[in-house]
């Protein structure tokens, strides 16, 4: 992704791995898209709900990565903090 955004391709992984989720941040903030979760979308009071209504949805048989509760919990309080 880094390379069709213009950057280097002789750069190493790490380095283009960087600077593409950097690049999409920056497109996020251009847009206006939000960067966080509010409390006011999803309330703290509720987030052990939504986590485990989550780990039962049925898209999870398909994440290559298996995520558990405690996977989910990191994911949403990472939503919280923002970038």
């Amino acid at each position: 992704m880094a390379v069709a955004i213009g950057e280097n391709p002789d750069e190493n992984q790490d380095t283009l791995a960087y600077r593409a989720i950097e690049r999409v941040k920056q497109l996020y903030t251009e847009a206006n898209f939000p960067t966080k979760l509010t409390e006011n979308e999803v309330p703290r009071s509720k987030l052990d709900q939504v986590i485990k209504e989550a780990a039962k949805a049925s898209q999870m048989r398909f994440n290559v990565r298996r995520a558990d509760e405690k996977d989910l919990a990191w994911i949403m309080e990472s939503a919280y903090a923002g970038f």
